[in-house]
């Protein structure tokens, strides 16, 4: 049972909802990160369930993402930097399912996601990815330094376009954590709800400065 003691709601922003449960909706999640927040577990869960709803398969993957060192962080170049990133890792994935057309065992891809800012040490912000794509057209990230393009370089040439640098300066600013092959029967769907929840915690989440800390995607 809930200690009355614990807070029900988010100290900066009374309208989030927390959640000390070790499962949420039948799944596991990092309860021992301390309180999750209840409305980002259900937009995550809805966003799981529309991908596998929608594709027979689903690759899904967790990436954290990373400023440079000597970043300067202000609203003319933060704003909006997360949807930029998103918008050229779209139109990456886009391009390549243009060229496997020519593949007979061709398959297309909505990519649907979820992501979280956080504020780490010196107050650096950092962003933390769960994507999800069909998993008839993708079955793997691909080696890092891989002269053939694959899902990993896309990310990091995405990520490089919403900065506005070029790809070198952003070597090991992307990094994976995990992968996974979710079926529509459920298959391994626990362990991706469980190893995702990390987006939800609210530690670490900073509410003072206007911007957006959770995101998913809308189709």
């Amino acid at each position: 049972m809930l200690n009355d003691n614990y807070p029900k709601r988010h100290p900066e922003n009374k309208e989030l909802k927390l959640y000390y449960g070790s499962e949420y909706r039948g799944l596991p999640v990092m309860y021992e990160k301390g309180a999750l927040i209840e409305p980002y577990l259900e937009k995550m869960y809805n966003t799981i369930k529309l991908a596998m709803n929608h594709y027979p398969k689903v690759f899904a993957f967790r990436v954290d993402i990373h400023f440079p060192n000597n970043w300067i962080h202000d609203d003319m170049n933060d704003k909006n930097v997360i949807e930029r990133f998103i918008s050229s890792f779209r139109a990456k994935i886009k391009s390549s399912r243009q060229t496997a057309k020519l593949n007979e065992n061709y398959h297309d891809s909505v990519v649907r996601y979820v992501w979280c800012r956080e504020i780490g040490k010196y107050g650096r912000p950092h962003y933390h990815f769960l994507i999800l794509l069909n998993g008839n057209a993708f079955s793997a990230m691909g080696a890092v330094n891989s002269p053939i393009p694959n899902t990993y370089s896309r990310l990091s040439e995405a990520w490089a376009s919403a900065l506005g640098l070029d790809v070198v300066a952003v070597k090991g600013l992307v990094n994976k954590v995990r992968s996974f092959f979710t079926e529509a029967q459920g298959y391994d769907l626990g362990e991706l709800f469980y190893v995702s929840s990390y987006l939800c915690k609210a530690g670490t989440k900073y509410y003072g400065d206007g911007r957006r800390n959770f995101g998913v995607s809308r189709v």
